[in-house]
């Protein structure tokens, strides 16, 4: 129940200050939210019919498309930035003004990975934003979607951040972990991801001259604009196709 003010003349103003009766901007990923359940049954039910995860995996053909901040996708990304909590290095919230701003700052870069395989098409789902400095680049949104764990995107979205690392000219790449109630899973993926955990400073590290492997089940799509610093995401595993986004 909201405080009212004494002053009676002061309703209609204070009703209209209230955000409970504001409708929100509703995105294709919430459009579509009936339809993914019943694919994520699906997708489950035929896990069983395989040896290995390994191979449930390749089964799944999935694609990633990786695309940069625009104006199009900005609804969706801040609503992942502001819901996400399990998947989450920093559980960083912003709004749109604010995350635009941000990423005008020099050496900053944000993209947004829609993910599909023959089950659905999952839309939009994960956000990883660098922010490069003289010799080290640091990972500061690094979020997934609950409805995509588990089957590599993780891994993929390392990879993209090592490739442009290594274009920017920096030796090393790291991502801090900022423990929340709610991101353990967050820390269980960076502890199995072959990055050097230093408990010191719960951060981890890559030396960025190193490719980062992209799972060989997983097709990536993905041309960044300013192929001068980072380009077409190449890798030693996995099937890439470039695509103008």
């Amino acid at each position: 129940m909201p405080e009212w003010p004494e002053d009676r003349t002061s309703y209609a103003s204070t009703l209209l200050q209230l955000n409970c009766f504001d409708l929100p901007q509703i995105t294709d990923e919430d459009r579509g939210r009936t339809q993914m359940y019943i694919s994520a049954r699906e997708r489950e039910k035929g896990k069983a019919e395989y040896q290995s995860v390994e191979d449930w995996l390749h089964s799944l053909e999935t694609t990633v498309t990786v695309e940069e901040l625009n104006e199009s996708n900005l609804p969706r990304v801040v609503q992942l930035l502001n819901k996400t909590n399990q998947m989450n290095l920093s559980t960083r919230r912003m709004t749109g003004p604010e995350l635009s701003a941000w990423l005008k700052e020099e050496k900053r870069k944000l993209w947004a990975f829609r993910v599909r395989d023959k089950f659905s098409d999952s839309g939009l789902t994960g956000i990883l934003s660098l922010q490069a400095g003289a010799d080290s680049c640091r990972i500061i949104d690094f979020l997934l979607s609950c409805r995509v764990m588990g089957r590599d995107i993780e891994r993929v979205m390392i990879a993209v951040a090592v490739q442009c690392c290594h274009s920017l000219g920096c030796a090393h790449l790291t991502a801090k972990y900022l423990e929340t109630a709610k991101n353990k899973p967050c820390r269980d993926f960076w502890m199995k991801s072959g990055f050097v955990y230093s408990e010191a400073e719960t951060s981890f590290s890559w030396a960025a001259a190193d490719p980062y492997p992209v799972p060989s089940h997983i097709e990536v799509i993905g041309l960044n604009r300013d192929q001068s610093e980072c380009g077409l995401l190449r890798g030693q595993e996995g099937n890439f196709s470039t695509a103008l986004l």
